[in-house]
């Protein structure tokens, strides 16, 4: 096993299948438990019918268990992602900002709305809106990472959180989004029409002191709502 192990290892973690990672490893065990019974016994044909039969059944569970488990990840990915986007949704959104809050850790929170959402929809159709929507979510998870999370908490509306960021930083990241976003250019995926631009209006709130969570999302809000009084497609950071 000394010797063993560290091949093994190599070699599982050049496979991409899981499957057959799962089916390696069980091999591996069974094999080991079929040396030390062979040297203990003296006679390794005595229970070859056993060994067979230990070997079907614990091929066919492996692959009960693999598609079990891909089953559960399923489904907990459906609970926790958005069907379009697949961003994180608003539930964990609202979970993410009570573990911040427990853990009271300086964060930032912007929001952030696509302007004139609505006239997209009326202007052509909704594949139209959901396509914007893709494209305006491929920009946000570009910049996602271990300190920043992107969720749609409603229709044409995201969220981001920054994680123990510089709050300069946060502004600074949060332009280059907007900017971003100004750039993208749907006309050449339509077969005809022409598409307005696509510009959103963030605001952006730093949590210095902790409260009710609805706190955040509210002093946030004040500052998206702000931007759009303001003539939209900005970033405007709230008290």
């Amino acid at each position: 096993m000394v010797f063993t192990l560290p091949m093994l290892k190599y070699i599982v973690s050049k496979i991409n299948s899981d499957i057959i990672q799962l089916l390696i490893l069980n091999y591996y065990c069974l094999l080991i438990g079929n040396f030390l019974n062979a040297i203990i016994i003296k006679n390794p044909l005595r229970d070859i019918n056993i060994y067979l039969h230990l070997y079907v059944i614990s091929t066919i569970l492996v692959f009960v268990l693999y598609y079990m488990i891909n089953d559960i990840k399923k489904m907990q990915k459906k609970a926790t992602h958005d069907y379009l986007t697949k961003m994180k949704n608003r539930s964990e959104f609202q979970a993410k900002l009570e573990v911040l809050q427990k853990k009271k850790k300086i964060f930032s929170l912007a929001i952030l709305d696509i302007d004139y959402f609505k006239v997209f929809n009326d202007s052509f159709n909704h594949l139209v809106g959901d396509l914007v929507l893709l494209e305006v979510s491929k920009v946000l998870l570009s910049f996602e990472g271990n300190k920043i999370n992107c969720y749609r908490i409603g229709g044409e509306e995201f969220s981001l959180v920054f994680e123990e960021i510089n709050f300069v930083e946060v502004e600074n990241k949060l332009e280059k989004i907007r900017l971003a976003v100004q750039k993208i250019n749907i006309d050449e995926m339509l077969l005809d029409g022409e598409v307005r631009g696509i510009t959103v209006s963030i605001g952006v709130s730093h949590i210095k002191t902790f409260s009710n969570i609805e706190n955040y999302i509210s002093s946030a809000d004040d500052a998206l709502y702000k931007a759009k009084e303001n003539g939209r497609n900005q970033l405007v950071v709230g008290k």
